[in-house]
């Protein structure tokens, strides 16, 4: 009995003894473990629920990464009595490379501590969770959880009833919403310890606005209401909208403002009232368009802002009228984004207008339509790079029949003979003041031989440019440090050039040209010709009178430089010339010749 029982209390030293041993030669081992380069986990180390216990740094990437692909599916976020949504999530969001860094410091710092236990028979299991490149916040927003369209009850409102009797108030009621909050902890404790799965959380909301704040607001109600006697007239463009002094007490309602609670006129019953009425007024925003093969732009169409009644806006704006003896309020109305900008599609620059320019030219003959729309559409989606020198000429390309222009009649050694593409020198202008608009350098520009109604701005010539195959070509420099497109667009006989860039701060403007000389108009001139008919009369100029024309065009930078240039514009009086219809003789036509002269001071003509 004694020898059981002094064996029995031998035994537990022999067991410490044996661990003081084992202590002490992994605590030497450990040293030198902790020394070397790391190369294995442990056993029972887990990352996110991936067993790595073995395993080296470069098989435990390759498990981690089949792991993070299950989340290429989604988190699954279950919604009590609603079913469930699913969370996107990117493989990006991850990051393997802390994760595997933090791993192998907890598997080397513990190094000695596991394996005595493992030596022991007490082994433990270590987690390591995953490392995320992206906040939870990030990825669980507002606007995801909005976006699930649950079938939630809305907080609402308290509001006012009014009858003959007085002012009563309709009692707010709470409402229901996703615990964003507790939705993003969770998720974040979900992904990090390698789950698909989250369940949300549905709290009750109280409205802004509740019963007893707005009780506390019916005196004042009351008072506002008694004192409107008169309706208001709402004004938008051409159009008038009337409300009576009974509508105009019904808006009103209590609503937040400065964080308290007052009593105005409510913007969503506003809409309520009007929004079908003033919805033709709106105008839906355009995203815009672009696709480019590396080379050259084969689609661009900017984005194009929209129009919104501004309700907010237009409910303040009434409310403040019932202060005054003012019956008509202007509608309200602001921009409506678009989801895409041309920005956000290219990586050229395009990324906003920095300059336009417009001409008209109202009265012009079919064919001169034509030739300045076919000019227009050679010149679409052109890109013109940094430094690079623009010529509108070799832009155009060949001006024939081949590339779609039509003859139009001009008058040329004494006779009355077709030529190709009359009316380019619109597209010659149009350009000029686009470039101008943009603060361009001018390298070369002419003006017209003669002032010319369909190039006068302003009420006044001298901003016109001239052009003529070969000569003279119309030239600016893009001197930015970007790309830039042209952009033209054709609206009835209204001609807008845009060009298209990133803004480097330059701003550009124009004086309206001033007359410093004028010469009245020669008199009429007749051309006898065998194409009319006898004694029939054809004008083909109208008489002009000749002018010199000054403007100044200056380019602020934005390192606080100046560039001023003057533009002078002698324009020659110019005889109304008119063709009368002869009898075929054998005496040579006699006249003078206008219209299209071959000598380089009235080159211009032809692009009229």
């Amino acid at each position: 009995m004694k020898i059981e029982i002094l064996s029995a209390l031998k035994k537990p030293y022999v067991v410490l003894l044996a661990g003081t041993f084992v202590i002490g030669a992994f605590g030497i081992g450990a040293i030198f473990a902790s020394a070397a380069t790391f190369k294995n986990f442990s056993p029972q180390f887990y990352i996110a629920g991936v067993d790595v216990g073995g395993k080296t740094l470069l098989d435990s990437e390759r498990e981690l990464n089949k792991k993070i692909a299950t989340f290429s599916q989604g988190v699954t976020v279950e919604i009590p009595g609603m079913g469930s949504r699913i969370i996107p999530v990117s493989i990006a969001a991850f990051d393997v490379e802390s994760t595997l860094e933090h791993a192998k410091n907890v598997a080397s710092r513990d190094a000695l501590t596991r394996k005595l236990r493992d030596v022991l028979g007490f082994g433990q299991r270590t987690d390591v969770e995953l490392s995320l490149m992206r906040l939870p916040s990030e990825i669980v927003t507002k606007e995801l959880v909005d976006s699930w369209a649950l079938p939630l009850t809305s907080a609402a409102n308290a509001k006012f009833a009014f009858s003959e009797s007085g002012v009563t108030v309709v009692p707010s009621t709470n409402g229901q919403q996703i615990d964003l909050e507790s939705l993003t902890q969770s998720f974040e404790s979900a992904v990090t310890s390698g789950q698909n799965r989250v369940t949300a959380a549905i709290i009750e909301m109280e409205p802004e606005i509740t019963t007893d704040r707005a009780e506390s607001l019916k005196s004042n109600a009351e008072t506002l209401a008694s004192e409107i006697t008169k309706g208001r007239v709402l004004k938008i463009k051409d159009k008038n909208f009337t409300l009576t002094n009974t509508d105009l007490v019904a808006l009103l309602q209590p609503r937040m403002a400065d964080g308290d609670v007052v009593v105005a006129i409510d913007a969503e019953f506003l809409k309520l009232k009007l929004g079908a009425q003033l919805a033709a007024f709106e105008q839906e925003p355009k995203n815009a368009e672009f696709e480019f093969d590396g080379k050259k732009v084969l689609k661009f169409q900017p984005h194009v802002l929209g129009v919104q009644i501004d309700w907010e806006a237009l409910a303040n704006n009434l409310f403040a009228s019932l202060s005054t003896k003012e019956n008509t309020v202007v509608v309200a109305t602001k921009d409506a984004e678009p989801k895409i900008k041309i920005g956000d599609l290219n990586e050229l620059g395009l990324n906003e207008l920095i300059g336009t320019g417009r001409s008209e030219f109202a009265g012009s003959p079919k064919n001169r339509i034509h030739n300045i729309t076919t000019g227009m559409n050679s010149l679409k989606n052109i890109l013109i790079a940094p430094g690079e020198t623009f010529s509108l000429m070799k832009a155009l390309g060949p001006i024939d029949g081949a590339a779609g222009y039509l003859e139009e009649l001009v008058i040329k050694d004494n006779k009355t003979q077709p030529e190709f593409g009359g009316g380019l020198c619109q597209i010659g202008t149009t350009t000029f003041r686009a470039a101008m608009g943009a603060g361009f350098p001018i390298v070369e520009r002419r003006n017209h031989s003669y002032q010319v109604g369909y190039y006068f701005e302003n009420g006044v010539s001298g901003t016109d440019a001239t052009i003529y195959d070969p000569k003279p070509d119309f030239r600016f420099k893009n001197d930015t440090a970007h790309w830039v497109l042209l952009d033209p667009h054709l609206k009835g006989t209204t001609l807008d050039f845009n060009f298209w860039g990133t803004s480097d701060g330059r701003k550009a403007s124009r004086t309206i040209p001033k007359k410093l000389a004028a010469q009245p108009a020669p008199p009429k001139k007749e051309i006898p010709t065998t194409t009319l008919p006898p004694g029939k009369v054809k004008c083909t100029e109208k008489a002009h009178a000749g002018a010199t024309m000054l403007f100044t065009y200056t380019v602020e930078y934005a390192d606080g430089t100046v560039k001023k240039e003057d533009f002078q514009s002698y324009y020659k009086p110019w005889a109304e010339v008119c063709l009368i219809g002869v009898a075929p003789t054998s005496t040579p036509e006699l006249g003078v010749t206008v219209g299209v002269p071959t000598s380089p001071d009235a080159a211009g003509t032809a692009g009229n």
